[in-house]
């Protein structure tokens, strides 16, 4: 079975060169573009991996990785999720997302090859 990769992230350009990418590495991908309905995709997906944006429609990365701490499936915590960071508008964010629990952190535009090479580091080849 695939190893599923959740995106969370509003732009959809950004989000399908990704899902390009990371298919084309064996992954499975799905995608979410409203913060207000990440956790609920989080829960109904049961992702191996999350990419998160920080700039979302209606709720914030930040707040989002703060809930996921909080939230579980089926008795398995979301902190066990591996969850990377991207963003585009901010500066300095990174410190503020590794205190938060996130395993890596990018800004946009970013080097695709080195998020994909992160995904493996975290969650292994796409089987």
């Amino acid at each position: 079975m695939k190893k599923k990769i959740l995106i969370i992230d509003d732009e959809e350009d950004f989000a399908t060169l990704i899902s390009i990418r990371l298919v084309e590495a064996g992954y499975e991908v799905f995608s979410e573009s409203e913060g207000e309905r990440a956790i609920d995709r989080v829960k109904e997906i049961k992702p191996d991996l999350i990419v998160l944006d920080i700039f979302l429609l209606g709720v914030d990365g930040l707040t989002l990785l703060k809930e996921m701490k909080n939230e579980g499936i089926n008795k398995v915590p979301l902190e066990d999720i591996p969850i990377i960071v991207v963003t585009g508008k901010a500066v300095l964010m990174n410190e503020i997302f590794e205190v938060e629990g996130s395993v890596g952190f990018f800004r946009k535009p970013l080097d695709v090859k080195k998020l994909v090479t992160r995904v493996e580091e975290l969650i292994g080849d796409s089987q």
